[in-house]
């Protein structure tokens, strides 16, 4: 009945909030303030959310991004082309997500410190310079498929030539 949630990332955040809500009253404070700017705004909130669905799920990305493999094969490249599709994506999905945001701050009297934080670190050149620098080796139309023979076909042509297929 709770689990209204639309990812497995969001699954986990709400099973964790649940079994061990936090107990500082400033973050209590915090999270509070947030809800009250959504409930404030509903087109917002529809407008986050729907930005929000565009999210390729992170957690298998993340861990496949950080562990460099011990043997470098078909598969392994399979899987870090992959992931840099993924990564490409969600990199272009964020300046959406910070307009999102910016829309719900400037829509409302009343400030959130999590939301003002959350645009600040949609803000950072760092996330540009990541961007930029996948570019150079994934073409700027490579996406993420749906079906399977959809993604195979983007990941044999993704990476840019006279780039190393194996990543």
């Amino acid at each position: 009945v709770l689990n209204q949630t639309s990812t497995d990332v969001g699954a986990r955040c709400l099973r964790s909030n649940l079994l061990s809500p936090p107990n500082v009253l400033a973050t209590i404070e915090a999270r509070l303030n947030l809800v009250e700017l959504f409930l404030h705004s509903e087109n917002a909130f529809f407008t986050l959310f729907e930005v929000l669905k565009k999210f390729q799920p992170l957690d298998p990305m993340v861990s496949c991004l950080v562990q460099v493999p011990k043997v470098h094969t078909i598969r392994t490249a399979r899987s870090s082309i992959k992931n840099f599709i993924i990564l490409k994506d969600t990199l272009e999905v964020l300046p959406e997500l910070h307009r999102a945001l910016c829309s719900v701050r400037d829509g409302s009297e009343e400030r959130s410190s999590l939301l003002e934080q959350m645009i600040g670190a949609l803000a950072t050149d760092g996330l540009k310079e990541i961007q930029t620098q996948l570019l150079e080796v994934i073409t700027t139309s490579t996406t993420v498929a749906k079906s399977a023979q959809e993604m195979r076909h983007q990941e044999c042509f993704a990476v840019k030539t006279g780039h190393d297929g194996l990543l």
